[in-house]
């Protein structure tokens, strides 16, 4: 069985910078002429933190989906269950099985 954090989902409400290290490799990185700090999102829930992303246009979108992803497994599931018991046009077998494919993707399977 999947175990994944509960909905609801959120972007925090804020950005933040993060360290990437302390003390003496922060020092190697700053030689290095590397980043030692990044500006990112947070997303979590209600209860906590479950991922921070880097702060860019495409991630922001990224952020949005996967705070969407919970939601949007739970209706697929429900729509596949409900075709399941329903009398099916062959025209929506495809869609059913490709739908199938991305909640199996989704769960890892």
């Amino acid at each position: 069985m999947m175990s994944y954090t509960k909905e609801p989902w959120n972007i925090g409400p804020e950005t933040a910078r993060y360290e990437v290290c302390r003390g003496i490799k922060r020092q190697a990185l700053k030689v290095a002429g590397l980043p030692t700090e990044f500006e990112a999102l947070s997303i979590g829930t209600d209860s906590g933190q479950v991922a921070i992303i880097p702060l860019d246009e495409s991630n922001i979108d990224n952020a949005h989906l996967i705070v969407a992803a919970p939601g949007l497994l739970r209706e697929l599931e429900r729509m596949v269950e409900y075709y399941r018991h329903s009398e099916i046009r062959p025209e929506a077998i495809g869609k059913i099985k490709a739908s199938l494919a991305i909640i199996a993707k989704a769960k890892g399977e």
